[in-house]
């Protein structure tokens, strides 16, 4: 897994969290020697809580359903 990038979000009421992108590799390694290929992403925030995402601005946190927005 590879960190790919990281970013803050915040709630409505303004508390402020840093969220980070995690990348897996899929294994493509066949007889003739080892490959991968880049698998999905996984978004987080730094407590270990997985976001799902709405739109590239707005996530939603999978355990409370709230609703926080990518700080700009």
């Amino acid at each position: 897994m590879a960190y790919s990038e990281t970013f803050f979000v915040c709630t409505d009421s303004g508390e402020e969290m840093e969220a980070i992108v995690i990348h897996s590799r899929i294994d493509t390694s066949t007889l003739d020697g080892s490959s991968s290929i880049p698998g999905i992403a996984t978004i987080r925030l730094l407590n270990g809580q997985h976001l799902n995402r709405i739109d590239d601005n707005t996530f939603e946190i999978v355990g409370t359903g709230e609703i926080v927005k990518r700080k700009r």
